[in-house]
């Protein structure tokens, strides 16, 4: 049996980072609240039991069995207390956090509808902004910490300008030192890094892999190594997400509920795998052989990684009355963000005992 655990925020979570046994938050309010996580991927303060899963063994293996949790009146939880969390709150109006990122050297970005880029260190005893990048003509859509081996500080985004912007923290200047204007046909709706590349999902449904080893103030898109179709038709690509161990995969996320697993060391072909949902597919996270999606209905499932094409959902559960906007896949526990105001966690600590 499985431990489900929910939280309620104030006001819609549009984005999360979970890095480090540390989950950040970006809320419409135009707040960033950050929640310590055990190692077992459970909050550290004081949450409420939602509910349970049995026959949770796909988590030790089995991929077959169908787990469906139960749904709690939100009104029965009570919000977290603020004491138990750190507010990073801006002076006056602030507009909504569209994105976030937890960065390798400790600092964390925000993607704002602003156009901006705001940095934030949390190592002091309270959190301070230090920087505010601008490289986009519109609001910042998504943001990844960039791997490229030097230790962090790096940080790319995604744009409603159509653009891509990576920016250099360990310079002194807040403007991007890569841009690719028109890096899709479509507004740039997730980013993520692995290795020294760039991987983007747009709404022009196209996936692409950039290579960051590619200096300039402002590149072309046809730097691109790779461009490939994350779904059928003329779908938006929603999500895109390397794995978190095998870095040569990328998977991606539509809006026609297509979920494709692409091969980079496979250019003839690239699919290594195809899988399905029934609504729009809104978020993607890897770990191991599994991956977990959320859905614009609130679903979230969980899927296991084949050699060949498959469609077997290993766990699907439904907690969230609204869009999920992101999920987290650890060892032992999935957490999902959601804009019904809520964070759930379920716990599967108690299948691996």
């Amino acid at each position: 049996t499985a431990r489900v655990h929910r939280f309620i925020e104030p006001r819609s979570v549009l984005c999360s980072d979970l890095k480090n046994n540390m989950l950040i938050c970006g809320s419409f309010d135009g707040e960033l609240r950050q929640y310590p996580l055990n190692s077992s991927g459970l909050y550290r303060g004081s949450i409420e039991e939602l509910g349970f899963i049995d026959e949770a063994e796909w988590w030790q293996g089995t991929n077959t069995t169908l787990g469906v949790c139960g749904k709690a009146n939100s009104n029965t939880h009570s919000p977290l207390p603020a004491t138990n969390s750190r507010f990073l709150q801006g002076e006056g109006s602030v507009p909504p956090v569209n994105c976030v990122a937890v960065m390798d050297c400790g600092l964390v970005g925000a993607g704002l509808r602003n156009n901006k880029v705001s940095i934030w260190d949390l190592s002091t005893p309270e959190p301070v902004r230090v920087a505010e990048l601008q490289g986009h003509d519109k609001q910042v859509l998504s943001l990844c910490s960039v791997e490229n081996g030097t230790g962090g500080g790096m940080v790319a985004s995604g744009g409603a300008d159509r653009s891509v912007c990576v920016f250099d923290l360990n310079r002194s200047t807040e403007r991007a030192v890569m841009r690719i204007s028109a890096a899709h046909r479509g507004v740039v709706n997730a980013i993520s890094s692995a290795q020294n590349s760039l991987a983007t999902a747009a709404g022009d449904g196209n996936i692409r892999i950039f290579d960051l080893r590619i200096t300039g103030t402002d590149a072309s898109p046809e730097t691109a190594s790779a461009m490939i179709r994350a779904g059928s038709g003329l779908w938006p690509a929603t999500c895109v997400q390397f794995g978190d161990e095998r870095k040569h995969l990328v998977y991606c996320g539509a809006g026609d509920g297509g979920i494709r697993v692409l091969d980079l060391r496979m250019p003839e072909s690239w699919v290594l795998q195809n899988t399905t949902c029934e609504r729009a597919v809104t978020t993607l996270s890897t770990r191991g052989d599994r991956y977990a999606c959320g859905t614009v209905e609130g679903g979230v499932l969980v899927f296991g990684l084949h050699d060949s094409t498959s469609e077997d959902v290993s766990l699907e559960v439904k907690v969230h009355a609204d869009r999920v906007s992101q999920v987290h896949l650890t060892e032992r526990s999935l957490i999902s963000c959601s804009q019904d105001h809520s964070v759930v966690i379920h716990d599967f600590s108690p299948c691996l005992v």
